[in-house]
């Protein structure tokens, strides 16, 4: 059944980075709907998306359809990233924000299990049939939701904010739920009080930071090969000459990524985003710089037969690095970082941004791979993964367990300045000062 979409290895390139031109149009538009339809209308919004995404995955006749079915499939994931993290936040607790941050990581590696484990064994429409089961359920239990205090706050809403946050906060003190419903509003009023607009984001020192922070995170996720990765999973291992069945291998792959998946908000609760990151952008490097040279010696013309399952091991050493640490918690930290005047648009930049190396990256993998070789493909996105440890090991805070306030306190304080003086929380900065920053 599958056969009908068969195609060319341009096409194959395409189809992969349909997704990725969908994931870039999603975050552009999620800003506007977040604040005008609210946190919950559009969450409603993105699962709908995604149903007709897979209905017309299901139906499907020609590859043209197939790849407008990928771009609102990836419209839809473009602006879950966008909303999610924010709306989560809103939410939540400080105390759990993060871990609650870190489920979407094992709901994702569940779905991917799922697929792996029920794709050999049933037809192509049958097993768009099963994807489609989630969203719908999730489309229906989605009313059960409130909507967040800071978008009912915002639209004068003021008895349904302490409403919700009463209910969000049930079994706490009575004291604590009208601190935290001062601290929402309060937030709410200084938003209000800050224009909303694109130069915003570059009138202080936190939001410029903030910025760079999120915009290099994204980029490096981006560009760690997991869009590309993910995408031709099983092509990879066939032409990797594995000697195990590559069913069997993505199945495991695919249970790698699930079981890591299911401990990186336990990981995240305890250590933070910082240390998790760390350790996944030096794993990937080292799993595909292995993956590579496992390429490079087969361009050579060496029997790597007995050595079938390097990569296999190399590839699931990969994708549990890649769980641990940049699969969610870079998303998550982006949705920590801007403050609340800036949030919806910060985010919705600096993901659109993200997704656009992501395509880049998906494109170039392919560029190389005609001219140079798989394995050079592969070791541009190992080279990637090790740039990003210095950056966040330098740049990117360890956000968990603190307040929104917190949050942008910490932003505001600088690192040094040129005479070691220390900089005003408010000092506002010219473009020809950002690059200092």
């Amino acid at each position: 059944e599958g056969s009908r979409f068969a195609g060319t290895s341009f096409n194959e390139a395409w189809l992969v980075s349909c997704f990725a031109i969908g994931q870039v149009l999603g975050p552009l538009i999620s800003g506007c709907f977040m604040d005008t339809l609210g946190r919950k209308p559009t969450t409603f919004l993105i699962i709908l998306f995604m149903v007709i995404s897979c209905s017309m995955l299901a139906i499907a006749s020609t590859v043209e359809i197939l790849y407008l079915a990928r771009i609102i499939g990836g419209f839809s994931f473009g602006m879950s990233v966008s909303v999610l993290p924010v709306y989560v936040a809103e939410l939540s607790d400080p105390a759990v924000r993060g871990t609650l941050n870190s489920f979407p990581l094992a709901s994702r590696s569940l779905g991917y299990f799922l697929m792996y484990a029920v794709g050999p064994i049933v037809s192509y429409t049958n097993l768009i049939l099963v994807t489609i089961v989630a969203p719908v359920i999730a489309l229906l239990l989605i009313f059960l939701l409130p909507e967040s205090p800071y978008h009912l706050f915002a639209k004068g809403k003021s008895e349904s904010a302490q409403q919700t946050v009463t209910w969000l906060r049930r079994g706490a003190a009575k004291e604590a739920i009208q601190a935290e419903v001062d601290s929402i509003q309060k937030a709410v009023e200084e938003l209000k009080a800050n224009k909303k607009s694109f130069r915003n984001l570059f009138s202080t020192r936190a939001n410029i930071r903030a910025l760079c922070i999120s915009c290099g995170l994204l980029f490096f996720l981006q560009m760690s090969g997991i869009p590309l990765i993910m995408s031709i999973t099983e092509s990879l291992f066939i032409l990797a000459r594995v000697n195990i069945s590559t069913k069997v291998c993505t199945l495991v792959f695919g249970g790698l990524m699930l079981t890591v998946g299911l401990v990186g908000p336990a990981v995240t609760r305890r250590f933070g985003f910082k240390t998790p990151l760390l350790i996944s952008a030096f794993g990937m490097c080292l799993s595909l710089s292995v993956f590579g040279g496992h390429f490079y010696m087969i361009s050579l013309g060496h029997d790597m037969s007995a050595y079938s399952l390097v990569p296999l091991l190399s590839l699931v050493a990969y994708i549990s690095f890649f769980s641990l640490g940049f699969s969610n918690s870079a998303f998550a930290v982006v949705g920590e970082l801007f403050a609340p005047n800036i949030k919806a648009l910060g985010t919705s930049l600096t993901n659109s941004i993200g997704f656009a190396c992501g395509l880049l990256s998906i494109q170039l993998y392919y560029v190389i791979k005609s001219t140079l070789g798989i394995h050079f493909g592969i070791w541009t996105f190992a080279l990637t993964n090790a740039l990003a440890v210095p950056f966040t090991f330098f740049f990117v805070p360890n956000t968990s367990g603190m307040s929104l306030q917190e949050i942008q306190e910490m932003l505001s304080k600088p690192w040094f300045d040129k005479k070691n003086k220390v900089v005003p929380l408010e000092e506002k900065y010219t473009m020809r000062e950002v690059c200092y920053i």
